[in-house]
């Protein structure tokens, strides 16, 4: 669902760009919306292909509000900033067997992620197993599906969209940097 841009690279009108509150870590957001759970709700509410500023203001962000809570958002922002590096790494594989590996640990860092996304929303393990029952379906072509969706998380840039909470007011139709 969504990607950081730390290039300031340009970005379309099929883009929404977030700018991030003062003291916002934006790889914790960039894993809480790509978490299995924010996937399964956007889906559930929102038929577009389009991930809209108001889509993403509606969805639940887990507070940070206790130690635990403080633990868990940095395990998500350093496993974000690493599933970031196993997505470039992929790309470029030279071989099958290291391409294999790397979609491997990508696998396992995706699990962890939506580990620590079920434990900082309190989901049960019936509630887990809804989610991750909905999203096999999606993978499967059987329930919606999240492709074509992008949006990208950029670092101190004016953008288009304000998300509650999170993000600050940009330009309503500003999509690009100089």
């Amino acid at each position: 669902m969504a990607t950081l841009d730390t290039q300031r690279l340009y970005a379309d009108h099929t883009v929404t760009v977030l700018i991030p509150k003062e003291g916002c870590d934006l790889r914790y957001v960039l894993g809480v919306l790509n978490s299995t759970l924010l996937n399964f709700v956007f889906a559930k509410k929102h038929i577009d292909i389009h991930i809209k500023g108001v889509y993403l203001a509606a969805l639940p962000m887990p507070a940070i509000d206790s130690p635990e809570r403080f633990d868990a958002h940095d395990q998500v922002a350093v496993l974000a900033t690493r599933m970031l590096e196993l997505r470039a790494k992929t790309a470029t594989a030279q071989t099958e067997h290291e391409r294999r590996s790397l979609l491997r640990e990508t696998d396992s860092v995706d699990r962890r992620l939506d580990g620590l996304v079920y434990q900082l929303y309190g989901l049960t393990d019936e509630e887990i197993g809804l989610v991750e029952s909905g999203d096999q379906a999606a993978r499967d072509g059987d329930g919606p599906g999240f492709t074509g969706r992008s949006m990208m998380l950029r670092d101190g840039i004016d953008g288009p969209r304000r998300v509650e909470g999170l993000f600050q007011a940009g330009p309503p139709s500003a999509t690009t940097e100089n």
